[in-house]
């Protein structure tokens, strides 16, 4: 399977639905809105720890129809970060950020065979647009993937 990069663009209007989901709100400062919706305890304090992350310019909470087509399914990506980093001469550069799964465990044997496939299909999709895409549960390990990618 290859992936191809394409010329698709998304309105701004679908990223702004936020009826019926009132109880899952948490007010968010560096985010393209103002507030996130999370679906898990997880997600809602992964989202508050990058609010209060110096090297996170921007970040959102990927909608549920911002998918990506794999030989198993649809993949749905959880988060975008724009994080500033440093280039190898020292000068501040922004990367952008994908990152899978905010729950749970890194452990294949844990997780469903299908989700693993899937995140194999979405790192091959996303390297091939030049996009880091990684799976964490917690911001030390977003931390870590970051670090191990410079």
């Amino acid at each position: 399977m290859q992936y191809v990069e394409i010329d698709q663009a998304y309105e701004m209007s679908l990223f702004e639905d936020l009826e019926g989901h009132e109880d899952s709100l948490i007010p968010i400062e560096r985010s393209i809105y103002n507030h996130v919706i999370y679906d898990s305890k997880v997600e809602r304090d992964f989202a508050r720890a990058l609010d209060g992350m110096q090297e996170v310019k921007l970040f959102l909470k990927l909608p549920g129809w911002f998918t990506v087509p794999t030989p198993i399914g649809d993949d749905n990506a959880d988060w975008a970060i724009v994080w500033q980093g440093q280039d190898a001469f020292g000068e501040p550069q922004d990367k952008l950020y994908l990152v899978r799964e905010t729950k749970g465990s890194l452990d294949d044997a844990a997780r469903r065979g299908t989700e693993n496939m899937k995140i194999a299909c979405a790192r091959r999709h996303f390297g091939a647009i030049e996009v880091d895409y990684s799976d964490v549960t917690s911001i030390e390990e977003l931390r870590k993937s970051i670090a191990a990618d410079k």
